[in-house]
């Protein structure tokens, strides 16, 4: 569970897309989290990744919360792999 400021829903939309960036702004301790630095390529990454293994990524989120992202990929039976 990523505890940061959380994603609203319009933004879940994008949040994969290449260069989407999130800004906010903690309700609770107002820590501004629009300056971080960083190629915003990290979710795109992921998800093309993601799409290479024939699986997917997802992100729940609540503004002001957090997020919490999961992926999952098809793996083969311990019986099947030589």
């Amino acid at each position: 569970m990523d505890e940061g400021c959380g994603i609203t829903e319009d933004s879940l939309k994008t949040i994969f897309n290449r260069y989407a960036e999130v800004n906010c702004r903690d309700p609770d301790n107002q820590n501004d989290y629009s300056n971080l630095l960083g190629s915003k390529l990290g979710l795109y990454i992921s998800r093309k990744l993601c799409e290479k293994m024939r699986g997917q990524i997802r992100a729940y989120s609540r503004a002001g919360i957090g997020s919490v992202f999961t992926f999952c990929v098809p793996t083969k039976s311990a019986e099947n792999v030589s």
